[in-house]
């Protein structure tokens, strides 16, 4: 096995093009874009300071986001990722805009030696990779600076300057003008904006754009329109809510390179103590339903379904991979496991007829659960939000090994270094993707990502739901993976901590105290779980030793 980096290392690296351009905008502020598919106009139009809330125009179209949110608009994905300074003049947002195919590729295929070595496993394959010629010409970018139409290619540099901003529609200030349309001077803040409260005199906030008296008043339980969310009556405070149990159906979500099968125990030991029905397994590829009751627990996958492959089909996995034969051109990956963990949601709302589900979901789980969360408003959906050890603000330590042979473990460094380097195209990737049997870029994205969920002061627990986390402690900083302090959310109805290990969080044998929190999460008390009998516990052995074969044959 040693031999096959090395092999892999003869080949060319694919260099990819996301499909997708960021950038910075202050208030008032309109760029427009242009690809070869697609002309796209972007402006930043009102901004609340108490809700983190941020209007845009895109293409005319009025989008209101909370931070890190991404919300699809006709064909295209918005996401408001944060913004800088706290005045009026200064404010910028910084945004991502994905989903247009900026450039026509030419497929171009490879015959060598290592080609074909794989085609003796695998007849049908090819390496190939599209030629998009990109570099820095994915979009240009159009705006006006110092009274001059500025367009930079997507490498942010210099490429047309015109004199005269004359005809472009650059701002709030040019509305008047016969290059702003009215669809977008309605929306335009107006002269003067608030952004913060140190705009504002004594005792006045900024409400909306504008400076007002204060109007709450802290602990009353209520929180006013005006009143800040780290206050004590509103979300992100303290969250003085019991909670109760309910009947809608519960979603069990695994970690990082893991499966379903690892949460097979927990789901049985819920099925049994609180009287779910036990649904099964549900993935992207779901189409029957298990069970009509809404009182049903599910485990289930983010990954597409038999994502894993074997053996020599491996390597094969590997190069088409990191030498794909469709454009490269491509969605990230994490995108694809919001997208899968959506269609688990939907079927798990309609087998059981309910508008919502509860989750509980482990380690990276809880990443990829609080992305889908914050797009297009999900949280709708979601009653009951679970997290055990879950990485939402970074925190991972250590370094990793991984067991190849019983007592023979290769050390593959630290924690933070292998998912930077796994997070790309090289060694790292190429022999996790090798010994995990799946695609292990994606995950190590999603982790990278995990740490954003509070860099910009945004709420920790957004929409109305309830927000209990679960976290370990076996050493002086957390689980022996995840921190504590990364785990935990401010807002949440309840932080529980117990003293057990990142992967035996899910295992109700293994921490039992976990479970029992979990238990209390769902409404439900250490007295109304059931007393096994000897026969229950023959059974749960049983079941537990198939549950372990099936793992080492996935």
């Amino acid at each position: 096995m040693s031999r096959i980096p090395l092999l892999l290392a003869f080949l060319f690296v694919v260099p990819f093009v996301s499909a997708e351009l960021t950038g910075l905008l202050g208030l008032g502020d309109r760029q427009e874009y242009t690809t070869l598919s697609h002309n796209l106009s972007l402006a930043f139009v009102r901004y609340d300071p108490e809700t983190q809330h941020a209007m845009f125009l895109l293409n005319d179209e009025l989008v209101d986001l909370l931070p890190l949110q991404r919300k699809n608009i006709s064909g295209l994905g918005l996401t408001y990722l944060g913004n800088k300074d706290a005045s009026y003049h200064d404010l910028l947002v910084s945004f991502r805009i994905d989903g247009f195919v900026p450039l026509v590729c030419k497929e171009e295929c490879t015959e060598n030696w290592a080609v074909s070595l794989v085609r003796k496993f695998d007849s049908e394959f090819r390496v190939c990779k599209d030629n998009c010629d990109a570099g820095c010409e994915l979009y240009t970018a159009s705006s006006c600076a110092s009274d001059q139409l500025i367009r930079k290619n997507s490498c942010a540099v210099e490429v047309a300057a015109t004199p005269s901003c004359s005809g472009f529609c650059g701002s709030c200030a040019d509305c008047g003008t016969a290059a702003c349309g009215a669809s977008f001077c309605s929306f335009c803040p107006p002269t003067w904006f608030c952004a913060s409260n140190k705009e504002c005199g004594e005792n006045e906030l900024c409400v909306g754009g504008v400076c007002s008296a204060a109007l709450y008043r802290e602990g009353d339980e209520v929180c006013a329109r005006s009143e800040p969310c780290t206050s004590p009556d509103c979300s992100c405070g303290k969250r003085n809510i019991t909670s109760v149990r309910d009947d809608y159906p519960l979603i069990l979500i695994h970690g990082f390179a893991s499966s379903p099968a690892k949460l097979k125990r927990l789901q049985r030991e819920l099925a049994f103590d609180l009287g779910y029905a036990n649904g099964g397994t549900l993935d992207s590829s779901t189409q029957e339903c298990s069970s009509l009751t809404n009182h049903t627990v599910y485990v289930a996958t983010y990954y597409q379904a038999e994502q894993r492959v074997k053996g020599a089909e491996r390597l094969a996995l590997i190069l088409r991979r990191f030498l794909p034969e469709q454009s490269s051109v491509t969605v990230k990956p994490e995108r694809t496991f919001v997208n899968y963990l959506g269609q688990v949601v939907a079927r798990a709302k309609a087998c059981a007829g309910t508008d919502k589900v509860n989750i509980v979901a482990h380690s990276m789980g809880g990443a990829v659960a609080m992305e889908y969360l914050m797009e297009d408003d999900h949280s709708r959906v979601i009653h009951k939000f679970i997290l055990l050890g879950s990485p939402l603000k970074g925190g991972i330590y250590g370094d990793q090994s991984y067991q190849l042979f019983k007592g023979i473990k290769a050390q593959l460094g630290s924690r933070q270094d292998l998912l930077k380097d796994c997070s790309v195209v090289g060694v790292p990737s190429l022999m996790l993707t090798l010994i995990d049997g799946r695609d292990i870029i994606g995950d190590c994205q999603e982790l990278q990502r995990a740490g954003t969920v509070a860099a910009f002061g945004s709420d920790e627990t957004p929409g109305i739901v309830e927000y209990y986390t679960i976290s370990g402690k076996v050493d002086g900083r957390g689980d022996g993976i995840v921190s504590t302090n990364s785990s935990i959310l401010a807002g949440a109805v309840r932080n529980s901590v117990v003293p057990c290990g990142h992967l035996d969080l899910k295992d109700p044998v293994r921490c039992d105290a976990a479970y029992l929190e979990i238990v209390k999460d769902l409404g439900y008390s250490e007295d109304d779980l059931k007393k096994k009998v000897f026969s229950d516990r023959v059974r749960e052995t049983l079941q537990s030793t198939w549950d372990g074969v099936l793992i080492l044959f996935e």
